[in-house]
């Protein structure tokens, strides 16, 4: 999550979207507002935002987020979720209480798919990009043409 105040945008981060790029070609223009680098923190979601920065602020603000093409981002998804880890991380994370066993190191990439349709999962950023059920007006940042759609927003630095 990032918000200019001085440029009056926010950027709603997605997951597996480049979103981590995107927030570090934005932070330069962040000198008066927030940043949040620690996952989950980083993944805000649009309700949090809003409660953090005000209706008015939300309202008024251009809104960023990243998008994908879905079958992309659900491969790179379940890569992510069955990579190795050193035993190290591992134990770190565990003495932490972060310690999940994810389905995805059990399965293949079809049987997740299907078990991410079946618990409601498919869209993994439901819960971070939509207010009340609905959609925000946003404007996206498209992962597939990432530079391109960046130079767009040099008008507001």
């Amino acid at each position: 999550m990032l918000v200019s105040h001085d440029h009056k945008f926010i950027l709603v981060k997605t997951k597996k979207t480049a979103g981590s790029s995107i927030q570090a070609y934005l932070e330069p223009y962040c000198t008066n507002g927030h940043v949040t680098n620690h996952h989950p923190e980083s993944h805000m979601s649009a309700r949090e935002i809003r409660d953090l920065i005000g209706a008015e602020a939300w309202e008024s603000y251009l809104k960023i987020t990243p998008i994908r093409n879905p079958w992309d981002k659900m491969v790179s998804l379940y890569y992510w979720r069955t990579r190795k880890r050193p035993f190290s991380k591992k134990v770190i994370r565990y003495l932490k209480g972060k310690f999940t066993d994810d389905p995805a190191r059990k399965m293949s990439f079809n049987g997740y798919m299907r078990y991410l349709d079946e618990v409601g999962e498919v869209n993994i950023d439901k819960e971070v990009i939509y207010l009340d059920g609905i959609l925000p007006s946003y404007e996206y940042v498209r992962f597939e043409n990432l530079h391109e759609d960046l130079e767009i927003y040099e008008e507001y630095a």
